[in-house]
């Protein structure tokens, strides 16, 4: 990537500075759209580009704009790097960050806390909840919920169709009644999952109007460099489509 790596900075640069997102952001891999050959091409059955070469965003919750990106060039550094270049300029100002079980652990949610972070999101049993908890949560029956608190860190276990687990600096372990959409049945759920639903699509926004993917007409004619240097040069526009006017 060293090719584009002048665009790619300038780039990421000016999203940082010349837009102040809502306290809601979320971090997430999305996927720019690649089926030629590359050696650090992947397949990921979970984003809307399934083919491509991944770039972890850190987004805006409420419109998908973009912050900051950072561009998988094949070489993969500790998680815990890319999560620190990625939230670095958010540091220190009260962020509410969004993110799935791939980057929640109970050690990065407190370091994140000193830096005045909060963080929410599912996480994997294996990530720090104690193995009490984990009893507790086998024993659950539909709906039920168990929850464990240390200090800030709010680790609850709620049992639906199957376990969720999930890690908050931001709840308490209040649950409320809501009604389904399909059946209409009243349900309890913790408060700390509907906000989850809500907030956690940023990364997913972005994905949809951010980054081109070049039809297999196209792809003969650019090489990969060529085609992630359109695509940033194209993020720009994502303010017009995904930012409403009084906002800008």
């Amino acid at each position: 990537m060293y090719k584009i790596c002048t665009i790619l900075d300038t780039a990421v640069n000016n999203f940082r500075t010349n837009y102040i997102p809502d306290t809601e952001i979320s971090l997430d891999e999305g996927m720019l759209g690649w089926r030629g050959r590359l050696r650090f091409c992947v397949y990921n059955s979970g984003k809307i580009t399934k083919y491509g070469i991944p770039v972890w965003m850190v987004c805006e919750s409420s419109t998908g704009y973009i912050c900051n990106l950072q561009i998988y060039d094949g070489k993969c550094g500790p998680l815990t790097e890319t999560v620190g270049f990625l939230l670095e300029p958010y540091e220190g100002k009260g962020y509410h960050l969004y993110q799935d079980n791939y980057y929640n652990s109970v050690h990065q949610t407190n370091a994140l806390l000193q830096k005045l972070i909060r963080v929410f999101g599912t996480i994997r049993v294996n990530r720090g909840l104690s193995k009490d908890m984990i009893e507790e949560a086998k024993k659950l029956k539909k709906g039920e919920v168990t929850f464990h608190r240390n200090q800030e860190i709010l680790l609850i276990s709620h049992q639906d169709k199957r376990p969720i687990n999930m890690i908050s600096t931001l709840h308490t372990a209040e649950v409320i009644e809501t009604t389904s959409r399909q059946m209409g049945v009243a349900k309890k759920k913790p408060k700390c999952v509907l906000d989850y639903k809500t907030h956690k699509h940023g990364v997913d926004t972005a994905a949809q109007y951010s980054f081109v993917k070049l039809s297999s007409g196209l792809r003969k004619y650019f090489s990969i460099f060529s085609n992630v240097a359109f695509s940033i040069f194209m993020l720009p526009f994502q303010r017009i489509i995904l930012i409403p006017a009084n906002r800008s």
